[in-house]
């Protein structure tokens, strides 16, 4: 048996690289549906293996599968190797499960591409980078799936490079995520001089015994932990760093699937789970974190409420979702944040290609104002986008209402966070609600010229999408909430703290409170009455449920009335959330701006004036030189003697 598993465990992350070889020796063939199909099957494969693996591996079960040696200077050797256990085979379960459905959709979303076979090269590369991560064994094989996925998202995000958009925002994604990265690699040197190793096992079972040690004058190990959080930061799209993500929208949208759903900004997750001994040690990074992903789940949830374009509408999203994530790793319950991540890939993958149907069916549309009407038009596509939706909510009995609510029951030991944490899954509601609302019912706003139905090779494959988004939660509380499913993995398992009475169904309530709200509204049709109405119910009912939280929405209702009293307001308001609390444009002008003038003097002064003109100053003085002796070598026979007698003479005058 162990024999199986480890060609398993070896199938698995090596089957994605074998399709992007495939796809790069074959670019050629572009329009090979074959090409396609047996990206597709190599994805699947490794799919069907990862599921076998994580029903046949044993609670407990860890192995390290060597593959060949990769360093190797003086006291450093690292194996590149794969790391077999419980969290990693989950891992596997999500991404591959994933990018098969991302690469069976690509074959009809990229069907008039030109670009196809490269296309799934960047998918299937991106995949492999992925799996790396999540398998290694050390961080210098982790930092290279880290690199690797960072690398691939930048591919990715710019595919469509002759727009001008996309480049901007591969660009964008590629230098944020270089300022998490610089930290992370001070964090990886930092354990080295710590530990003295770059292998997990190792670090987490001799956490214990560098408690006291310090490095640049602070704790060692609060030192290591802030670092790589940050790391984590830039990765996962977290408040302060996140504003790569709405812009990677510019890519395809199978992309934005893969990116938002299973691969890239779920790194900095699995990274806090992998390393959670280490963070626990660390008791103010934790606290960071916790506030942290608070603020921005609340944050990504608000800034989602004013956006008019429906992929970034999900982005926002995605932002707010792994909020929760790194919260319920601020709060010790890593469990929780793996088991979020894995209901929250399939159900955010569903919503992002529900999204791209809605897109191609109404001829590249993207602003919601302008859809409507479309339930009966595309009816498979409404239901599968509103399943996706209850379980992004967080509505029984879908997926998201037993991750989500297990992590907002973990913070129930702090009051404010607690309460972000509900405020979010109402304002989860509000724009989901929204969002159907406009695309799907109301008046038909779009032209009947460009419509066109989705073909069923982009509706088939979103339906193992939709059963994971209704049963996985239910079968995860059974699996993943459990300390011996994630024993041998490192990961630290805490106690699922249990809420009683009225206050363990107020993440449920504030959710219906949402659709409630927002079907009052209309889907969109301001009235000042209604919305007082249902924030005054909405209120009594807080006070009912928990007295701060009541406060809190409280003065929510009289901050309504006020600023609906003054238009001018209002307007600022919603100015500032469409636009993201303006954080590119104070990077803008604090970084961007500072460091292109800079560029620009080294540029022009130092390079062109100074540097460049050393040269151009010689040459134009080796040209006067050689013009002036050009001059004196006439040719002329008299000349020649001229110099030779004066030659002579010179000879005489020195001797």
């Amino acid at each position: 048996m162990s024999n199986i598993l480890r060609m398993l465990g070896y199938s698995i992350v090596f089957l994605p690289l074998l399709s992007c070889l495939l796809c790069c020796f074959l670019i050629k063939c572009r329009e090979s549906i074959c090409l396609q199909l047996s990206s597709s099957f190599l994805i699947g494969l490794a799919a069907v293996f990862s599921w076998s693996l994580f029903f046949t591996l044993k609670d407990g079960e860890a192995f390290l599968l060597p593959i060949f040696e990769w360093i190797s200077v003086m006291s450093l050797q690292t194996l590149f190797r794969v790391n077999i256990d419980k969290l990693t085979v989950l891992m596997f379960v999500v991404v591959n499960t994933v990018s098969f459905v991302v690469h069976c959709y690509s074959i009809g979303y990229m069907k008039k591409d030109p670009c196809k076979s490269r296309f799934f090269a960047y998918l299937s590369l991106f995949t492999f980078a992925m799996l790396a991560l999540v398998s290694a064994g050390d961080l210098l094989q982790l930092f290279l799936g880290w690199e690797g996925v960072g690398v691939c998202s930048y591919l990715l995000i710019g595919f469509w490079f002759r727009k001008e958009s996309a480049n901007a925002a591969s660009m964008k994604a590629f230098l944020v995520n270089r300022v998490g990265d610089f930290c992370f690699l001070i964090g990886i040197f930092s354990v080295y001089k710590i530990f003295g190793t770059l292998e997990l096992k190792k670090i987490i079972s001799d956490v214990g015994l560098h408690s006291g040690e310090t490095i640049l004058g602070f704790d060692s190990l609060t030192f290591i932990s802030l670092m790589l959080f940050i790391g984590c930061m830039s990765k996962s799209a977290q408040l302060g760093l996140h504003t790569w993500l709405p812009d990677a929208m510019e890519g395809p949208t199978p992309v934005s699937a893969l990116i938002h759903a299973a691969t890239m900004v779920t790194a900095g997750v699995f990274l806090l789970a992998r390393l959670s001994p280490l963070f626990e040690c660390a008791e103010l990074v934790r606290y960071i974190i916790m506030w942290v992903g608070v603020s921005t789940a609340a944050f990504g949830a608000v800034v989602a409420l004013c956006q008019d374009d429906i992929k970034r509408i999900i982005a926002y999203s995605t932002c707010s979702q792994l909020g929760y994530m790194f919260a319920a790793c601020g709060a010790s319950a890593y469990g929780l944040a793996i088991f979020h991540l894995s209901t929250h890939a399939f159900f955010k993958a569903l919503l992002f290609l529900c999204a791209g149907n809605v897109i191609h069916s109404t001829g590249g549309e993207q602003d919601i104002h302008k859809m409507g009407a479309l339930k009966n038009k595309i009816f498979s596509t409404y239901c599968m986008m509103f399943i996706g939706s209850l379980a992004l909510c967080g509505i029984f009995p879908f997926a998201g209402f037993y991750s989500k609510d297990l992590i907002i029951s973990s913070l129930s030991h702090a009051e404010v966070p607690f309460i972000l944490s509900i405020l979010t899954a109402f304002c989860t509601s509000v724009y989901s609600c929204r969002l159907l609302m406009l695309v799907f019912f109301g008046e038909q706003k779009f032209s009947l010229k460009k419509f066109h139905v989705p073909s069923v090779s982009m509706v088939l494959p979103l339906v193992p999408l939709v059963l994971l988004s209704l049963i996985s939660g239910y079968f995860g509380v059974k699996l993943l909430v459990n300390s011996s499913f994630w024993m041998q993995t490192g990961l630290i398992f805490q106690q699922v703290v249990e809420v009683h009475g009225l206050m363990h169904f107020l993440p449920l309530l504030f959710a219906l409170a949402g659709f409630f709200f927002v079907f009052v509204l209309g889907g969109g049709r301001i009235s000042f009455s209604r919305i007082f109405v249902c924030l005054s119910l909405f209120t009594l009912l807080s006070f009912l449920l928990h007295f701060y939280l009541g406060v809190v929405t409280c003065i929510f209702l009289i901050g309504f009335v006020l600023v609906n009293r003054n238009s001018v307001v209002l307007n600022f308001f919603k100015r500032i959330l469409s636009c993201g609390f303006y954080f590119d444009e104070v990077y803008k002008m604090l970084f961007v701006g500072p460091l292109t003038r800079c560029s620009r003097f080294f540029w022009k002064v130092i390079d062109v004036e100074c540097i460049d003109l050393v040269p151009t100053l010689l040459a134009k003085i080796s040209q006067k030189l050689s013009s002036g002796v050009l001059t004196l070598q006439a040719g002329f026979l008299y000349h020649t003697v001229l110099f030779f007698l004066l030659g002579i003479l010179f000879l005489f005058l020195v001797a």
